[in-house]
């Protein structure tokens, strides 16, 4: 009769597994929800793993049970200035790159704390400079462009860019 051996696998090996399987079987954007809480008032979004607090809204859309309603305020570059009060600010670009997140649908980003986000170009603190090709640091919500560059006129000069949404920042 033939006796069988058992192969003894250390125990934090299973835990290892039981982890790595656990996470691979989650549901895509379940890591996101457990990222994510809301302010008690619901108005802003904190991000546990940057630190930041997002309005859920952006600029111009108003929370109405639990949804974005209105239309959002596309600013020129000019006006941005003005939204920079009571310490909201406008995002860096790799901040507000942060709320993307393969969803499979556009716009990118969270629906369940950013609700009725347009499907546009925001602006970010970095398009104030413009890389050695022209163009600005602004983030697509709807693809994965972060910068748009402005359109050239055939007698070469340089057209201001578009307007664009805004989601503001603060510092937790």
């Amino acid at each position: 009769m033939k006796t069988l051996k058992t192969c003894k696998f250390p125990v934090h090996l299973y835990l290892g597994l039981a982890v790595i399987t656990a996470s691979l079987a989650a549901p895509a954007g379940a890591t996101q929800l457990a990222r994510y809480t809301l302010t008690a008032d619901g108005t802003a979004v904190v991000d546990g793993k940057t630190g930041l607090i997002w309005k859920r809204c952006e600029e111009g859309k108003t929370l109405e049970s639990g949804a974005c309603k209105g239309l959002g305020i596309r600013y020129t570059w000019s006006d941005i200035e003005q939204l920079n009060q009571q310490g909201w600010r406008l995002p860096t670009a790799a901040e507000l790159k942060t709320l993307k997140e393969d969803t499979g649908v556009a716009p990118p980003i969270n629906r369940e704390f950013f609700p009725n986000t347009d499907r546009a170009w925001f602006w970010s603190s970095s398009a104030g400079k413009r890389d050695d090709s022209g163009c600005v640091q602004n983030v697509y919500f709807g693809d994965n462009v972060d910068r748009r560059c402005p359109t050239i006129r055939s007698d070469g000069d340089q057209l201001a860019l578009p307007p664009a949404f805004v989601r503001l920042v603060r510092q937790s």
